[in-house]
């Protein structure tokens, strides 16, 4: 594989996790080989929400860039809000979602490491 340049607006693909819409995009990952990591890119307008899902063996990490709202850990109970520059981390196996409240769109890059294949598919639950 050597080394490689992606760029966000031609070198995804796309994943179908957000509810209503939105802009998911898996820049790399499994679709390109990557063993270790994952970077993906989202969008999601105001009101918007993800699919609540886990990755089973999987750390997901998510770097907010812009927008406001909350993650919620779906097994916890436990809802944290977040705004540009938090980072969310959620253990491997812990059911979440982030729901987007405005008044800018949401904006976040990163994903599960190591790269959950399931997830290029189908939405999890």
């Amino acid at each position: 594989m050597g080394f490689r340049v992606y760029r966000v607006d031609r070198d995804f693909t796309p994943f179908p996790v957000i509810k209503g819409g939105g802009d998911a995009r898996m820049v790399t990952g499994a679709s390109t080989g990557a063993t270790t990591r994952t970077m993906g890119y989202v969008v999601m307008k105001p009101g918007q929400e993800n699919v609540p899902h886990r990755h089973p063996a999987s750390e997901d990490i998510i770097y907010i860039l812009q927008g406001h709202g909350t993650a919620v850990d779906l097994d916890g109970g436990a809802a944290h809000p977040y705004r540009p520059g938090s980072v969310i981390l959620v253990s491997a196996g812990t059911r979440h979602a982030v729901t987007s409240a405005g008044p800018d769109d949401y904006i976040s890059i990163g994903g599960p490491c190591p790269p959950d294949r399931s997830m290029l598919t189908v939405p999890q639950s």
